[in-house]
């Protein structure tokens, strides 16, 4: 080794050892933890959940399109006993805009992310019942959509992406039960595991 290369490495070397005089400092505190807000707010945005290709449930976020109804479900049923989740004519319900993007299926960018339905093609309509037909456990209202098909024959996937998708239209917490009701009788009260 150079003389000159002796020089440059044991500069170097002091360097780096000055550099370790670095005193630590206690914690600093700095106020409350960061939060995040995602945008757009609920009111603007719409969760769809749709399958995914390992065949579990997949939220996909819709911007600008609300959550709004559209008009009373035209076919009321008749009166019934809410406490075992039937309508009554006033809770006869409306079409929920994310239900009904639901029924439509995953838009292009869905399909090319690999996401699909398990709903079938045709032959539901979804109606929604403006208020909480009762309160479950712990105060957790339920709220019955109400299918034009058959509910008791879809997969349990397809189960699920109604439930989950009508509980964050509801309840942007996810905090709200649904029993799903059609033609052939009514589901089991869930509430989204996703």
């Amino acid at each position: 080794m150079t003389p000159y290369r002796r020089i440059t490495l044991a500069a170097a070397l002091l360097l780096t050892l000055g550099a370790c005089g670095i005193q630590g400092t206690d914690v600093v505190e700095s106020g409350e933890a960061a939060s995040v807000v995602v945008q757009p707010p609920p009111a603007l945005r719409m969760t769809l959940f749709f399958v995914g290709g390992d065949g579990r449930l997949a939220p996909v976020v819709r911007e600008g399109q609300g959550l709004g109804h559209g008009p009373p479900d035209p076919t009321p049923t008749g009166s019934g006993d809410t406490a075992r989740g039937d309508l009554r004519e006033s809770d006869a319900g409306r079409p929920l805009k994310p239900l009904a993007a639901l029924l439509a299926g995953p838009g292009e960018a869905d399909r090319a992310a690999g996401l699909g339905t398990r709903l079938p093609a045709e032959g539901h309509e979804l109606f929604v019942s403006e208020g909480a037909i009762k309160t479950g456990t712990y105060g957790v209202p339920t709220f019955l959509v109400r299918s034009t098909g058959p509910v008791k024959t879809l997969e349990p996937l397809a189960v699920q992406q109604i439930v989950c998708t009508a509980v964050f239209a509801k309840d942007p917490a996810g905090v709200v039960s649904i029993s799903l009701s059609g033609k052939d009788g009514t589901l089991p009260t869930q509430s989204c595991p996703a």
